[in-house]
């Protein structure tokens, strides 16, 4: 089973990267999720935000491909607790975004006399910056920073701009957190120790609940007891998003599909609480030999191990250099039209950064061969 113990390594290890670089046009379409806070917010930690927002900027117009600036976008916010930032008073809405002195730039609320406009640096798959509101006229003028973390999660999807009706807490199941036991806290004490971290003591590790935890299979199949009998395959939390954390069961396998179940749960101080009162069940593949499980979409499962045995023999032109074919982590391919089609890499479990590029599926003298058309995309989660 795979286990994050409530850390993303690529956001621990170390402090933040410098945000200098200028941002280009190409970068900027995907989804993002951004952490608000006064002050002291940070990528591995966003307890202080008093809003997050879920911001997804595409291209211009939204169905063009050239990723030129000004693009579209749209965005919902969820409230945590009370501010006076003008980000709380437009909680669902459009935007349009732009690049001015190499900074993307783009609101999330604009009125005849006032606004709130948030200006961000790009490093990698991780943004910071600064939300301004300002008013002027009959608005009360002034102008308030607050200070802006967080990272680009996926490609730009629209659907992701959905107003958040939280679930009564009295619905929501409750999993407490449990403490590392000690072949957990060994191993991930080697895992730091490998990213350079020094001196990490093993007892520290388990005293540490909010940080580095585990969930026992009893107190799962309490809250859930149709899971009972299902193996866990993986658990992981994400600490930039309040421990926002994922659980996914196996509940059965046959000749390359799989259905899992999963549960996406929101931190609560000493555990996690999940809206759903049953998990979402979905439907994967596999190749044989492999425990990596994709998503197909318009194409039979026949049809995708022919473009992956492709990619695997390495018949592939224009591939990014973060990718390698001797590693087929595939997590989806999709039907684009004729023979054109999108595939998702990265890691299925734990999300970590994906890759996303369309390719040409060819044919010529008898072999089969991909091309990767446009330019590639990319966003951690």
């Amino acid at each position: 089973m795979k286990r994050a113990f409530a850390l993303v390594l690529t956001l621990l290890v170390g402090s933040a990267p410098s945000m200098g670089a200028e941002v280009h046009g190409y970068q900027v379409p995907g989804t993002y999720q951004l952490s608000i806070c006064r002050s002291g917010c940070s990528t591995t930690d966003g307890r202080r935000a008093f809003s997050t927002v879920v911001v997804v900027l595409s291209m211009r117009p939204m169905s063009d491909g050239d990723p030129r600036p000004p693009g579209e976008g749209c965005f919902a916010v969820t409230n945590r607790r009370k501010s006076d930032s003008y980000v709380q008073l437009e909680t669902i809405g459009q935007t349009k975004w732009t690049i001015e002195n190499g900074k993307l730039k783009f609101p999330l609320f604009r009125s005849p006399d006032a606004g709130y406009f948030v200006e961000l640096e790009l490093k990698d798959y991780e943004v910071s910056g600064v939300g301004i509101s300002r008013g002027a006229g009959l608005a009360n003028p002034r102008e308030q920073r607050d200070q802006i973390v967080g990272y680009r999660s996926t490609p730009p999807d629209p659907a992701n701009c959905k107003p958040w009706k939280p679930t009564p807490v009295a619905q929501q199941k409750f999993i407490p957190y449990s403490p590392l036991d000690d072949a957990q806290a060994r191993a991930l004490q080697q895992r730091l120790e490998g990213h350079g971290l020094k001196n990490v003591d093993v007892a520290d590790l388990q005293k540490d609940l909010y940080d580095h935890h585990t969930f026992h299979d009893a107190d799962v199949f309490k809250a859930y007891p149709q899971l009972r009998g299902e193996q866990k395959l993986s658990e992981c939390s994400n600490r930039m998003m309040t421990n926002a954390t994922e659980l996914v069961f196996l509940a059965s396998k046959g000749k390359n599909e799989v259905t899992l179940d999963r549960l996406s749960c929101n931190g609560a101080g000493d555990g996690i609480r999940c809206d759903r009162s049953a998990p979402r069940r979905d439907h994967y593949y596999f190749l044989d030999g492999t425990d990596q499980y994709f998503t197909l979409d318009g194409l039979t499962f026949e049809t995708a191990k022919a473009i992956l045995d492709t990619y695997a023999a390495g018949r592939i032109s224009r591939l990014p250099e973060t990718l390698s074919t001797t590693r087929v982590n595939v997590t989806s391919i999709k039907s684009l039209f004729d023979n054109r089609y999108q595939m998702i890499f990265g890691e299925y479990f734990c999300g970590g950064c994906a890759t996303v590029f369309d390719v040409d599926f060819d044919t010529k003298d008898g072999e089969s061969h991909l091309t990767v058309v446009g330019e590639p995309r990319g966003g951690c989660y």
